[in-house]
């Protein structure tokens, strides 16, 4: 009988463990209240939103450079002016893009362009080629690397929606 509760407890603490790693080192959700907010408002899913903010800048904030690819979206100066006068950011500057909220922001307004209910390539292909063209293989491998980061979200952070 004791050695049936220390396998129970056992394997409850490698779960416990697994969760907590996948959750808070793998797949953290460092701005969920943004992801909510604004997969709410532009009516994309909060778990694609997750996986693209994860994937595109692992969660951490870069700062400003106007040689390369900024904020949590990675866009030029030009496409963030461009989605800015679409979105009527009001005194919008490309350093702007920087922030994590215009960032996810930027990023869920792309992701509602897409062709949502089709599948997830058409529902995110705004997104993936936002800064140039892209061929359909790499389209294609972008969207199903988002599928299985979204899968990983929904587990780690059931409670997103």
């Amino acid at each position: 009988m004791r050695k049936i509760f220390t396998s129970i407890f056992i394997i409850l603490l490698v779960v416990g463990i697994t969760f907590t790693i996948g959750s808070k080192v793998l797949y953290p959700l460092k701005y969920k209240d943004y992801v909510k907010q604004y997969s709410s408002k532009y009516k994309v899913d909060p778990y694609i939103l997750a996986s693209l903010v994860h994937e595109e800048s692992t969660y951490r904030d870069n700062e400003y450079d106007s040689s390369r690819l900024n904020g949590i979206p990675k866009v030029t100066d030009e496409v963030a002016l461009k989605l800015s006068k679409e979105m009527k950011l009001k005194d919008f500057k490309p350093e702007d893009i920087a922030d994590p909220k215009i960032g996810i922001e930027m990023t869920a307004y792309l992701l509602s362009k897409g062709e949502s209910g089709i599948n997830l390539t058409e529902s995110i292909k705004p997104f993936i080629i936002r800064n140039k063209d892209k061929s359909k293989n790499e389209i294609d491998n972008y969207s199903n690397h988002i599928l299985r980061c979204k899968a990983w979200y929904r587990i780690f952070h059931f409670r997103l929606v």
